[in-house]
């Protein structure tokens, strides 16, 4: 008699946890985030993110804008400033090691808009270029309090070729390696849909 009570009782429970383990969930997310990086001159820069994801269970796609302060070289008497901005598309793959932390692995193709403005010559000219290439991250985000949550980016990205701004008679003032990497921090809004 004790068998035929406990039997039920198991089989019941493990079903449960099937079901559960086999649910799935959609979430929606909007982060902003800020930090710095290194690369492609041989100086830190500052650097401002923002982007959206959608995610399924443990896959998912982003898509992110940002912008980076200005990097400056000179070879008197000239001037050379360079900024970027850029927009990438990724894809996303999830890990929850705790009910709190987040785990994320992303590779996406990524394209920049890079100007340059010289001063100091007889005559100041600006120039602008689009470039694309691949960017990939490591990211730990971990819950605040309700949908506020806090997050860690690492990443590295790489253009297909480096790039060179010249000025007559002297050759070539700032060049901008194809490689960067950098680390971001910030704070995330996320909704869960059934």
């Amino acid at each position: 008699g004790t068998a035929d009570t406990v039997l039920p009782t198991d089989a019941g429970t493990t079903d449960a946890l099937l079901s559960t383990a086999g649910s799935s969930s959609t979430s929606f997310e909007i982060a902003a985030l800020g930090g710095t990086a290194l690369g492609p001159t041989a100086s830190f820069t500052g650097r401002g993110q923002a982007s959206v994801a959608l995610a399924f269970t443990r896959f998912g796609v982003s898509l992110d804008v940002g912008l980076e302060s200005a990097r400056t070289r000179t070879v008197a008497p000239v001037t050379v400033t360079s900024t970027s901005q850029w927009a990438s598309l990724n894809g996303l793959i999830h890990f929850r090691p705790l009910d709190r932390l987040r785990l994320s692995l992303s590779l996406g193709v990524r394209l920049w808009r890079i100007a340059a403005e010289t001063t100091g010559a007889d005559a100041n000219a600006t120039t602008a270029l689009a470039s694309f290439g691949g960017v990939a991250a490591t990211t730990a985000t971990i819950r605040l309090i309700g949908p506020l949550s806090a997050q860690l980016s690492l990443y590295a990205s790489s253009r297909w070729r480096a790039e060179r701004f010249n000025v007559s008679n002297l050759g070539p003032v700032l060049e901008l390696l194809p490689w960067e990497g950098g680390l971001l921090g910030g704070l995330v809004l996320e909704a869960n849909f059934l």
